[in-house]
């Protein structure tokens, strides 16, 4: 008897539910700093990936006098590489590379790579942008390295499309 009823109550519980599969988090809003750290840095791969693709699309073949087959491309993407840092990917231009770390522990550190070093340039995070806890929403924000701008007070708000344009400018002679 109490076989029986052990068994059935092992069986409804490992059973799959009748209904439709319930996520076990919500695939929209992201619930805290680090999901929504990893989409950003999801997101900024993506945007970096699109801008490539785009700056492949408008060269020139070499038919038309342009492009010249040992002739570099004007930015370069690498893939994302898991490493023990953290997940990682490069992005080369034709002045500078920059290394894209996301720690996995709430920060997205940009390195300039000069031969074997790597020079921090930024580290870029994510803040809440309300108090209240219904609806809230996290937005980009910055903190320069190197530079003059790199004194206490200089974390700004930033975006996907601005860090993109930044780091992916064909023409670009310093960060």
């Amino acid at each position: 008897m109490v076989r029986k009823l052990l068994r059935q109550t092992v069986s409804r519980a490992f059973a799959p539910s009748p209904g439709p599969p319930v996520a076990a988090v919500d695939p929209g809003a992201p619930r805290s700093r680090l999901q929504a750290i990893s989409r950003l840095f999801a997101n900024l791969y993506a945007a970096f990936v699109e801008r490539v693709e785009e700056i492949e699309r408008r060269r020139p073949f070499r038919g038309t006098g342009g492009a010249t087959p040992g002739e570099r491309a004007p930015v370069r993407l690498s893939r994302e590489r898991t490493l023990l840092d953290g997940i990682e990917f490069v992005v080369e231009t034709t002045a500078a590379s920059y290394r894209f770390l996301n720690t996995l522990s709430g920060a997205i550190e940009v390195y300039r790579v000069e031969g074997s070093e790597l020079v921090p340039v930024e580290v870029i995070a994510v803040q809440r942008s309300s108090g209240q806890r219904s609806g809230e929403e996290f937005v980009p924000i910055r903190k320069r390295l190197d530079g003059p701008s790199s004194g206490r007070a200089s974390f700004s708000f930033t975006g996907i499309s601005r860090l993109v344009d930044e780091y992916a400018a064909e023409d670009r002679t310093s960060c």
